[in-house]
């Protein structure tokens, strides 16, 4: 335990424990956070910044690590449905953003905005131009 000392400027006393005084004198405060464990690749002192669940338990990440992991997953999940440039991914996306709240592809999403629209239903003018971007996209995938 730390002793109670006085100030080395002033000679006030101070607390156990203290680093400053009243007067300004301090002086750098002890590490007293608990650093977290090392990432989980071999040589790399980095420090965690993510603990990621895997078939065998917990991997911690430094941030380099934890960037690299998702873009070798990301690749993977590309390379599995055949999007392989730029423009099938983006195609890709906005075919999927469909079918956020929707429950139901992007295509059919589109036709029921777009025949909404035709029965004079009201639609926002940005659904019906996303839906007819989702059209046009959905049709250049299954070319």
């Amino acid at each position: 335990m730390s002793e109670r000392k006085n100030c080395l400027d002033c000679g006030s006393p101070l607390g156990r424990g203290a680093y400053k005084c009243r007067c300004g004198w301090s002086v750098a405060p002890p590490e007293t956070y608990r650093r977290g464990p090392d990432c989980a690749y071999a040589g790399c002192a980095g420090r965690t910044m993510v603990s990621l669940r895997t078939k065998t338990g917990v991997a911690y990440l430094c941030h380099e690590h934890y960037i690299a992991n998702h873009t070798k997953e990301a690749e993977a999940y590309c390379a599995e449905r055949g999007l392989t440039t730029t423009e099938r991914k983006i195609a890709f996306c906005k075919a999927m953003f469909g079918k956020i709240g929707q429950g139901r592809p992007g295509r059919e999403w589109a036709e029921l905005i777009l025949t909404k629209a035709a029965v004079g239903d009201r639609v926002s003018d940005m659904q019906i131009r996303f839906a007819r971007e989702v059209v046009k996209d959905v049709e250049v995938l299954t070319a």
